[in-house]
């Protein structure tokens, strides 16, 4: 069991070098790339060693309750999280999906965005290519998540 190995040499002292370097003196290597690793490349659009430690979590624990099976922060002290017991960290997406499209809202998927117009600070329309199709995505006065790498977010 290589993650228990490495928790128990974790939280000897934690490095504030870069992110990475921030969770992986924590919880280890192996839980890092578990839960955090390509996650958090993917999120920033920057490799984890680029990034501050300032935005790392700084007292991640793991549960020892049999449903508490992840990694939970609010970057001040931890907090329980439950992770599905069925299904696996899918059946979250799964509800998200059905709570957004219930409220009216449309969950776009490998579409890229071209144009956004916007009045003052505020989106107006989205122009979006799918496939071979392009259109036209009114957005004034509703609420828009992108989950875009966050340095594409920032050049949009």
């Amino acid at each position: 069991m290589n993650e228990l190995k490495e928790l128990q040499n974790s939280n000897k002292k934690l490095s504030m070098n870069n992110f990475k370097e921030c969770i992986i003196s924590q919880i280890g290597e192996t839980l890092y790339w578990e839960f955090f690793g390509e996650y958090s490349k993917k999120w920033w659009g920057i490799e984890p060693e680029k990034l501050s430690s300032d935005i790392a979590p700084k007292n991640l624990t793991i549960g020892n309750e049999k449903s508490y099976a992840h990694i939970t922060t609010n970057f001040e002290k931890p907090t329980e999280e439950i992770y599905p017991t069925r299904g696996g960290i899918f059946q979250i997406a799964k509800k998200l999906e059905e709570g957004i499209k219930a409220n009216g809202g449309i969950i776009l998927t490998n579409t890229n965005v071209k144009k956004l117009e916007y009045d003052g600070d505020e989106i107006t329309k989205i122009i979006v290519k799918n496939n071979d199709c392009e259109f036209e995505i009114i957005t004034k006065g509703k609420m828009i998540i992108p989950t875009i790498f966050l340095t594409l977010t920032a050049k949009c």
